[in-house]
């Protein structure tokens, strides 16, 4: 993160619902390690405030100015699930996805040294 700018590399990846549908949807990655969604996404709203100020990792919301869309950092998404196993699911879906971009970012690296 830079200042008050944090520069996000964005990826379209499946995310299957609890119902078992399966939407793809648009995930934001951030230097530091942070995974970002859309939290209508995730049903997630203003009402859901003091769940998500629980948050101990750090910021939770980004907006960016331009577009005035709302970030939720997904692993303070899941300050709102109440299943534990939810919760745990959510939670290394997230970690997978953060491993996931990690690699693709250290090919994409490689590649661009050739």
């Amino acid at each position: 993160m830079n200042g008050n700018k944090v520069l996000l590399e964005f990826f379209t990846k499946r995310l299957r619902c609890r119902c078992g549908a399966r939407h793809d949807v648009d995930l934001a990655f951030s230097p530091d390690g942070n995974m970002w969604i859309d939290p209508d996404v995730l049903g997630i709203g203003p009402q859901h405030a003091p769940q998500l100020s629980r948050f101990a990792g750090g910021w939770y919301l980004l907006i960016n100015p331009a577009t005035q869309q709302v970030m939720l950092n997904a692993r303070a998404a899941a300050e709102v699930i109440a299943d534990p196993l939810a919760r745990r699911e959510w939670l290394a879906y997230v970690e997978a996805s953060i491993q996931e971009h990690k690699e693709v970012r250290a090919n994409y690296e490689s590649t661009r040294e050739i």
